[in-house]
């Protein structure tokens, strides 16, 4: 199973898009960190893959190493642990705990200074792209599968071509990028945003080519359904099955998006009580809502139409898919498409161990 623990609400940023930016700034207690990771451990039977995420959970650096110590001391329950940070609070022992323990790192980073200083702001028209910037190197020093995360939004999307050949210059072969589908987007803005696909699809063939293994989400994540055969790498959203959030008040929530303001109203439960079934069924069941009509698409399994938390976000319910993941998904899966169908064409060896390899 996968878990977000949300350390604080707190931010010593103020992007502009950010899902949590409404999460009370209070840290997570001590006594409420320790339950949280019982009840976790308790429940992921089969494993865990914990990310500790905020705000900004570097602000609590405490709470980080206690929550790795009590983790790493589990000898019955394996655990795969993450930190999302926005990479200004990285010093030389938090790296150092991430490379004794094999913690992963996803640094927020939405590429090239226009991209990044446009929403990521220490303040008022102050961008915070030098200061991750200065972060890089020691960071995939010491966890060289390290993934950078960035948003892409209208006013970004003309950038992203430069973005994805920047970020793969720092040296991250793990690049994920992924649009604001609440953000205001428009036909020029799509228009912008395919041309901007293209160049890096381009970009991301002639690194296969060239024997430079490289990650896109945007374009592996297609052809990861190409690659199966039209399957959806999840078929259907996991949340409150096997995804929950947990917000500094130690309240479980669905998934990351749901924890809010943390103030209970899309609470499922408690770490102190467990998982409330009554409130599960008032926050997920629905079934007087709206269900997306997918089954006449031709693109119904390659679709990433079922994430109910994206859905929730930008339409308040779970069931629909915002109109413009339908317009993106028709644009992006016919480039991914053709990227998959040239590569595998060539035999290309890096393409072949990626997605039809031994797991």
């Amino acid at each position: 199973m996968k878990a977000g623990l949300f350390l604080t609400g707190a931010c010593n940023l103020a992007c502009t898009y950010c899902y949590a930016s409404r999460c009370p700034p209070k840290p997570m207690s001590r006594e409420t960190l320790h339950q949280s990771l019982a009840f976790l451990r308790a429940w992921a039977w089969d494993g865990l893959g914990l990310t500790l995420i905020g705000g900004e959970p570097l602000l609590c650096p405490e709470l980080v190493q206690e929550a790795v110590r009590i983790c790493t001391g589990w000898e019955d329950t394996p655990v795969a642990l993450a930190i999302a940070t926005n990479g200004t609070l990285l010093d030389d022992p938090i790296l150092a705990l991430c490379r004794e323990h094999q913690i992963q790192l996803y640094l927020s980073l939405d590429g090239v200074r226009e991209a990044h200083d446009r929403h990521r702001c220490v303040g008022a028209g102050q961008g915070s792209f030098d200061q991750v910037l200065a972060q890089v190197p020691a960071v995939l020093r010491a966890v060289p599968s390290a993934q950078s995360c960035g948003v892409i939004t209208p006013e970004t999307a003309g950038c992203l071509g430069d973005s994805v050949e920047f970020l793969d210059s720092l040296g991250f072969r793990k690049i994920s990028l992924g649009l604001d589908y609440s953000a205001p987007w428009c036909r020029q803005d799509l228009d912008a945003l395919e041309r901007q696909y293209r160049r890096a699809a381009e970009y991301y063939l002639r690194a296969h080519r060239e024997g430079r293994e490289l990650h896109l989400s945007f374009l592996d994540d297609h052809i990861r359904t190409w690659a199966s055969g039209g399957t959806a790498v999840s078929p259907c959203c996991e949340m409150a099955d096997r995804m929950l959030a947990i917000g500094p008040s130690g309240r479980l929530y669905p998934c990351l998006q749901y924890v809010d303001r943390d103030d209970g109203s899309s609470a499922i439960g408690h770490v102190q009580s467990g998982l409330d079934e009554q409130a599960r069924c008032r926050v997920l069941c629905h079934d007087d809502q709206p269900r997306a009509t997918c089954e006449a698409c031709t693109l119904e399994g390659r679709c990433f139409h079922w994430c109910g938390c994206t859905n929730w976000r930008a339409t308040g319910n779970r069931h629909q898919p915002p109109a413009m993941l339908c317009e993106h998904e028709r644009m992006l899966i016919p480039i991914a498409d053709a990227v998959a169908e040239a590569l595998y064409a060539e035999g290309n060896p890096i393409f072949l161990r990626k997605f039809y390899g031994p797991e």
